[in-house]
């Protein structure tokens, strides 16, 4: 998936630091796939904060992350989280999340 998409997000938002990723406040409705691509499955800890995202399918790519930062989108369920055996830490202040059955779903 490295070279499918890889021109469909703002390269130039991405901040990346050993295996930590931040792209916030690109009013992104999904995680890009050129992200996926760029930051790979290195991956342990990715911030997505201030975007508009309603969609985080995209995070199964992401099979060692260990911190998940969400903050300030458009999110009102967690139905499209993905499984994440190495997922210890989910921020999701500031979301429109109003049911949370399927997070407890997810954690047992």
């Amino acid at each position: 998936m490295a070279e499918q998409g890889q021109q469909d997000f703002n390269r130039s938002a991405l901040t990346m630091r050993h295996e930590r990723a931040w792209y916030t406040g690109q009013r992104a409705e999904k995680i890009p796939g050129g992200l996926v691509g760029v930051v790979g499955d290195n991956c342990r800890s990715l911030d997505l904060s201030y975007n508009e995202l309603t969609s985080i399918t995209a995070v199964k790519y992401f099979q060692r992350l260990q911190e998940l930062v969400l903050d300030n989108n458009k999110l009102r369920d967690l139905r499209t989280l993905p499984h994440i055996s190495t997922l210890s830490t989910l921020s999701l202040n500031n979301n429109k999340v109003c049911f949370l059955f399927f997070l407890f779903l997810f954690l047992y």
